[in-house]
C-alpha cells in the first residue's frame, strides 16, 4: 500500500484490489505534512515536494523509505538506505517532482553524487529529519503531561537553576525513552 499511497490520497476516486481487498491508506493514516523544498534544487521542473505520510502506531509492518516519484505521484523508485528512522514513528516520505522521469534510467545514482537528484535527496533527508525530530519532542511533550496528570511525574515544582533544568532535560529524554518498559498503572509507574 506504501508505495500507491501518495496516489491514491491524491486521487480518492481510484481504486486499486490486491488479493481481493481495495488498498485504502487512510485506514492506517495517523497525518501527513507537506513540505515544499527550495525551488532552486528542481531547476525548470520547479520546488520538489516532500510529502511525508505517517502511519497508526498499530501498523508495525511498514519501514521507514523515501519513495521518489513523478509530478503525479507516481512512485517510480524506493530509497531504504540512510533513512532516518525514530522509535514509534512509522512514516513513508514522498518526494514528488516532474524531473525523476526525465532521470528515471538515473534514479539509481541518486546516492552517489549525482549532480542534479543528489541535492534533491539530501535535501529531502534534512526535512525527514527535522520532521523526526519534531514528532520525537511533540510525543516527549504529550507523554510528560500524561504522567503530571497521573501524578506519576516524580517533579512537582519548576526548576530552580540550571543544574535542575538540565537533570529535568535528561531524566524526560531517558524516561519517555523507557515509556514503554514502565507500567501503565498509575501507582507502578511511580
Amino acid at each position: 500500500v506504501t508505495r500507491f499511497a501518495v496516489y491514491l490520497v491524491n486521487y480518492s476516486a481510484l481504486n486499486i484490489s490486491f488479493d481481493g481487498h481495495s488498498l485504502d491508506p487512510a485506514e492506517i493514516l495517523e497525518s501527513q505534512v507537506e513540505i515544499e523544498l527550495e525551488e532552486g534544487l528542481g531547476g525548470d521542473h520547479g520546488a520538489p515536494l516532500l510529502r511525508l505520510l505517517e502511519w497508526k502506531p498499530s501498523v508495525t509492518t511498514i519501514a521507514p523509505s523515501l519513495i521518489l516519484c513523478d509530478g503525479n505521484g507516481v512512485a517510480l523508485h524506493e530509497v531504504t538506505d540512510g533513512v532516518d528512522k525514530a522509535p514509534g514513528i512509522r512514516f513513508t516520505a514522498y518526494l514528488i517532482w516532474p524531473g525523476f522521469s526525465e532521470h528515471a534510467n538515473e534514479l539509481l545514482l541518486g546516492d552517489l553524487g549525482h549532480p542534479i537528484l543528489g541535492p534533491i535527496i539530501d535535501a529531502a533527508r534534512d526535512e525527514i529529519r527535522g520532521f523526526l525530530d519534531a514528532r520525537l519532542s511533540e510525543r516527549r511533550a504529550e507523554q510528560i503531561e500524561k504522567w503530571k496528570k497521573d501524578r506519576v511525574y516524580p517533579y512537582s515544582a519548576p526548576p530552580k537553576n540550571a543544574v535542575e533544568i538540565q537533570e529535568r532535560e535528561v531524566f524526560d529524554v531517558v524516561a519517555v525513552t523507557a515509556a514503554s518498559a514502565v507500567a501503565k498503572e498509575p501507582k507502578a509507574a511511580r
